[in-house]
């Protein structure tokens, strides 16, 4: 029993410190992720957003897999997933890394994003997409574009090392909270050649004054955030530094990367303001950007979703070299 536990505790150090060498971006697990909801087992809410003929086009097409993903972040093993061709031929395919929206659990990729992945994946891109680090049983600690951006840097060398991917046409989709991860790490010169930003917080002062809760936390419907008070060191003294991290607006000279930015005009969770004052701040700074404001739609713009996918198509083909 002795020798037992010495070889539990031998294996379970050398597990450890091989996890510890892993370079940033080196994938430690992969597997297949399919969809396998029947459209019958989905929310109305579902079944309003995806028409039956699209969901089970891709839940049954055999042409694109997805795969699940584990990959090496400043030493955490975060969750993401390539949604590519099944069979390559040797061919390098341009890549958009797919920024999540949401908080911690809530809005989190699942097995129904891989409708979206589809729709630009099927006009010749490959989908690299990560749920960051805070999810799962960490989700309470999240810092909405703290230490989570590397996770997105770091998709850069994961890429990289893809044989199938066209490093030279990499491009980028934020939704939501992902087009404030976009804003950052344009900001951090992520090499990407244009991007596309849909209902993005662009000043985090204005917003998280009109909502609090995202400085105070929650608790409720099953999801747990603990606020950017409690989550980001000395929050009280830094606030101000914080805040303006989180607000484009005021670094609007550090966007050096082609910008589609799309809204609608009665979002009613993140104000269409925030994407005109954006590109009020882009204009004045003879920035190149684009901006599409939707009459009549939701946050994700889901009465215009074919529309959207073609801007961002057509977007992304001006910049590909």
């Amino acid at each position: 029993m002795k020798y037992k536990a010495l070889l539990l505790f031998v294996f379970f150090v050398c597990t450890c410190d091989s996890f510890s060498q892993a370079t940033n971006g080196e994938i430690l697990t992969s597997k297949k992720y399919n969809i396998i909801t029947s459209y019958e087992s989905l929310s109305d809410f579902m079944q309003w957003y995806f028409p039956k003929e699209i969901y089970n086009e891709v839940k049954n097409q055999s042409v694109f897999e997805c795969l699940k993903i584990t990959y090496s972040s400043d030493k955490n093993s975060v969750e993401g997933f390539i949604y590519k061709p099944i069979v390559t031929n040797s061919k390098k395919y341009p890549v958009i890394i797919w920024n999540r929206g949401g908080t911690g659990n809530f809005g989190k990729f699942n097995e129904s994003d891989l409708v979206s992945f589809y729709q630009l994946a099927k006009k010749g891109y490959i989908i690299v997409a990560s749920n960051l680090r805070y999810i799962d049983d960490k989700e309470r600690y999240d810092q909405a574009g703290g230490d989570d951006l590397n996770d997105i840097m770091n998709l850069i060398p994961l890429i990289k090392k893809l044989d199938y991917a066209d490093s030279s046409n990499l491009f980028m989709v934020g939704f939501s909270r992902g087009a404030l991860m976009t804003h950052l790490a344009i900001k951090n010169k992520i090499p990407i050649n244009a991007a596309t930003v849909i209902a993005g917080v662009t000043d985090a002062y204005k917003f998280f004054k009109e909502r609090p809760e995202f400085i105070n936390g929650w608790n409720k419907d099953g999801y747990v955030f603990d606020g950017l008070k409690n989550n980001l060191p000395d929050f009280e003294k830094n606030k101000k530094e914080y805040l303006r991290q989180r607000s484009v607006v005021y670094w609007a000279d550090k966007i050096n990367t082609p910008l589609l930015i799309l809204h609608s005009r009665t979002d009613k969770r993140v104000p269409v303001e925030n994407s005109i004052h954006l590109a009020a701040k882009l204009q004045n700074q003879g920035k190149v950007y684009s901006l599409v404001i939707y009459d009549d739609d939701g946050h994700s713009l889901p009465k215009h979703k074919e529309d959207v996918y073609n801007k961002i198509f057509n977007w992304f083909e001006k910049f590909k070299q």
